[in-house]
């Protein structure tokens, strides 16, 4: 009896099999960085994090700040982490458009616990040190680490539901913003008015952009770029330009009758005309039955 070889995985698939776990790469870091900064080499650590980070294209400083290069620590905690929530707010909206968050009564529900996520910690810090210095801290337990939240459900895998997921996302998203616009109200030093200004207005582009149903990629990746070092420049946070920027990516949740009958029509005349080939395949003739009973 013959049998046939099992197919070889691509290339791709074998790739795909060694890619690791996101999630535990970030637990794996984390308790790197831990160890490293609470062991000898911690002053070595301590000089790593504010080391400049100087790109020139065509002649441009890509990381520049306030007239000055930016560290390694600002390019994670300003650059970095813009693009992680910009992937995140593509999630976010497409969950509001087809998903868990479609309906309002649902994309409600997590902004209003994360109003109590930032409410709630501020008037317990509050509780704590009532009339002392610290209490002007009060913002620091605002804000919910968005990467290692995210990062918990996703080394849990499919064990977790898609609905539980978005909750937790849409949640730390809002929670992560709320803080944001807080600290940049009550603490900064000050909001410039005239590129914050700008970056709105490339903001309301992009929306109309997208009203206009313009799929080109390269409008919205040159916008999104100037949308992020204006907020830089502004003074606020550029991860709230990464979430404005998914949120005016084009998408949509009609779906067009015609396209999607001509699509059905054609996979249920496939299917038909394969039901017809195995019929003339499996049912013989009667001369046929005749001759296979003279065989036995």
């Amino acid at each position: 009896m013959s049998t046939t070889p099992a197919q070889r995985p691509s290339l791709r698939q074998r790739l795909s099999a060694l890619r690791p776990n996101p999630s535990m790469l970030l637990f794996l870091a984390t308790i790197i960085a831990v160890a490293i900064a609470n062991s000898p080499w911690s002053t070595s650590y301590g000089h790593f994090l504010p080391y400049p980070v100087q790109v020139i294209i065509g002649g441009i400083e890509l990381f520049r700040h306030m007239g000055h290069t930016m560290t390694i620590s600002q390019v994670v905690n300003d650059a970095l982490m813009a693009i992680f929530f910009f992937l995140v707010g593509l999630e976010i909206k497409q969950e509001l458009l087809v998903g868990e968050l479609s309906s309002p009564k649902k994309a409600i529900l997590p902004v209003i616990a994360a109003l109590g996520g930032m409410v709630f910690p501020v008037l317990f810090f509050l509780g704590v040190t009532p009339n002392h210095p610290e209490s002007l801290g009060a913002a620091i337990p605002m804000a919910t680490d968005i990467a290692f939240a995210l990062a918990v459900l996703g080394s849990l895998g499919g064990r977790v539901p898609k609905s539980l997921y978005v909750f937790l996302a849409t949640l730390a998203v809002a929670d992560d913003i709320g803080g944001i616009i807080v600290i940049a109200l009550f603490y900064s030093k000050g909001v410039s008015l005239l590129p914050l200004g700008i970056g709105l207005a490339l903001v309301a582009l992009l929306l109309l952009l997208g009203r206009l149903r313009v799929t080109a990629l390269e409008p919205y990746i040159i916008a999104g770029i100037a949308v992020w070092a204006l907020f830089l420049q502004s003074g606020i946070h550029p991860t709230i330009a990464g979430v404005l920027v998914a949120l005016c990516i084009p998408a949509g949740s009609k779906v067009h009758i015609r396209e999607l009958s001509r699509k059905l029509h054609e996979q249920t005349s496939d299917l038909s005309t394969e039901a017809r080939e195995a019929e003339r395949v499996v049912i013989l003739s009667h001369d046929q039955l005749e001759r296979i009973a003279e065989i036995k």
